[in-house]
């Protein structure tokens, strides 16, 4: 049974009694039965874990109701929501299986409308700049964000596979101006590649990952 239904507003509270009971039972078990310093270090690391998803999911709740990623509509559509939709897409992947599954359901769902309204940007009649400035920073880290968000979903959300084809797509865009270029010179310049190479590399480690497209 979900966390969050049976204990409503109180499941963090709950659940952070139940884990340190949890790590106090392991103390005195460990006492009575006179484990040595192994087994007091893996309580510590437990609860440094136990620590660190109470922090997480409290993170992930506030920003789960946002019902826009950045202070404006554009920047929602930009690199404000891409900075975001990656994060948070990143850690829900991490602490995913340990979700009740009504947190769960709202952290996809949140994930999905993201990845949906970056989708709809690009391709819509009158799209953002960045959408075919494949030389620009911010077309590589909105994209890399989109493809985070459809390898994430991709065996449970009809769009996802839509969301993969279009930074697939982009993506060879990118590297196709990239291999034209011989001199290692950048449009932007160095910061602002550097920039935007960080999440590309991202991208190029995925797709080689999981796609089996290599662009090497």
């Amino acid at each position: 049974k979900s966390t969050a239904i049976l204990f409503g507003n109180s499941d963090r509270l709950i659940i952070g009694l139940l884990q340190a009971a949890t790590l106090i039972s392991l103390t005195l078990l460990g006492k009575q039965l006179h484990f040595h310093w192994p087994w007091y270090l893996g309580l510590v690391l437990a609860g440094v874990l136990f620590a660190y998803q109470q922090w997480l999911t409290t993170w992930l709740d506030a920003l789960a109701t946002w019902p826009q990623w950045g202070p404006t509509p554009r920047t929602h559509l930009d690199l404000d929501g891409a900075h975001l939709l990656a994060g948070f897409t990143t850690a829900c992947d991490i602490i995913d299986s340990s979700l009740d599954n009504t947190r769960r359901t709202q952290y996809h769902n949140r994930i999905a409308t993201q990845a949906n309204a970056f989708a709809d940007a690009v391709t819509h009649a009158d799209p953002p700049f960045w959408t075919n400035n494949w030389l620009g920073n911010h077309n590589t880290i909105n994209h890399n964000a989109v493809l985070l968000a459809g390898l994430m979903l991709q065996n449970e959300h009809d769009d996802a596979n839509t969301w993969i084809t279009l930074a697939t797509t982009n993506t060879q865009h990118v590297m196709d101006l990239r291999q034209s270029r011989t001199d290692g010179s950048d449009i932007e310049g160095v910061m602002y590649a550097t920039y935007g190479d960080h999440s590309l590399f991202q991208t190029l480690h995925l797709l080689h990952q999981h796609l089996d497209i290599d662009h090497s």
